[in-house]
């Protein structure tokens, strides 16, 4: 298993001389986001892999996503179907 972060799409004219990350355009952040290929992960799961894949897909800390996931599960709605669909269509990694 591969861990992408938001770094890896950083190529070297886009550091700057004191090795600081120059400013992407909103453009460019967002076609990297939709460049990347949505996967449950196998190291990091607790249930199906879900909020891990999310995680480490977008570069969120997979604790935070699953402290507000469960915080969600408190307002009415149909978290736990999404949550078992995303399970079901989403590949594993």
């Amino acid at each position: 298993m591969t861990y992408r972060s938001a770094y890896d799409n950083i190529d070297s004219n886009s550091i700057n001389d004191d090795f600081t990350v120059k400013p992407q355009s909103a453009g460019a952040r967002l076609q990297n986001m939709l460049g990347r290929r949505l996967t449950r992960s196998t190291t990091d799961n607790w249930v199906g892999g879900v909020l891990s894949g999310i995680g480490e897909t977008y570069g969120i800390n997979t604790t935070l996503l699953r402290v507000l996931f469960i915080a969600s599960l408190m307002l009415p709605g149909p978290q736990v179907l999404l949550y078992l669909v995303a399970w079901l269509i989403m590949p594993t990694n």
